[in-house]
């Protein structure tokens, strides 16, 4: 009986193992980058960190732009705050200051998923701990979209503080209409562990 109670033992250990150790896979960021901002007061707390857990499938990216359509017709900020914060977290944005805010909708590039990426975070930036940076986010707008290129081997990152929010031509995506012409508010480098680079490839 003693040896059988060992066995089971052993097997229950492996079991909670394999379970533990799946369950860090999952949580496990599929993008991850570090980097600063010229936003921020203070020079010394100006790090930022993002992270992505998961990319959203067509679909959800489609329920997400007709959503965005209804909202820019209505202009009901309560409603579609309500509906972005419903949806499943695909990430965080962080900085120095654990000022903290929620990915919403992660969208990558088909034919570029690492060097072309779109985000929508909630609540708005620079909503939370607003003396934290040097202009203030007076907006009702529930949330901000960012939109990432890669520039040799950094992450340019612009929001729609600076430029307005479009739907793409096949109704696919949200993008930021004027990128080119806003400012740039992070660059950030690639942090992803090694062995998580080849999963982020294609997820979408």
């Amino acid at each position: 009986m003693k040896h059988v109670s060992f066995i089971s033992v052993a097997r229950l250990l492996a079991t909670l193992l394999a379970w533990c150790s799946i369950q860090a896979a999952t949580a496990a960021p599929l993008v991850s980058l570090k980097g600063t901002t010229d936003e921020i007061r203070d020079p010394s707390d100006n790090e930022l960190r993002l992270s992505i857990l998961g990319f959203d499938e067509a679909d959800s990216v489609r329920e997400t732009v007709e959503r965005f359509r209804e909202y820019q017709a209505d202009g009901d900020h309560a409603a579609f705050g309500q509906y972005l914060r419903s949806r499943q977290t695909r990430g965080y944005i962080f900085g120095k200051e654990a000022t903290g805010y929620s990915i919403k909708y992660a969208w990558q590039d088909p034919e570029r998923p690492t060097e072309h990426m779109v985000l929508v975070v909630t609540p708005g930036l620079k909503t939370l701990n607003p003396y934290l940076w040097k202009s203030r986010n007076e907006s009702e707008t529930p949330f901000s979209v960012l939109e990432l290129r890669m520039v040799d081997d950094r992450a340019v990152v612009k929001t729609s503080l600076d430029s307005n929010v479009a739907i793409g031509e096949a109704g696919d995506r949200l993008y930021l209409e004027q990128y080119d012409e806003a400012g740039v508010f992070a660059t950030l480098k690639d942090n992803t562990p090694y062995y998580l680079k080849e999963q982020s490839l294609g997820a979408r």
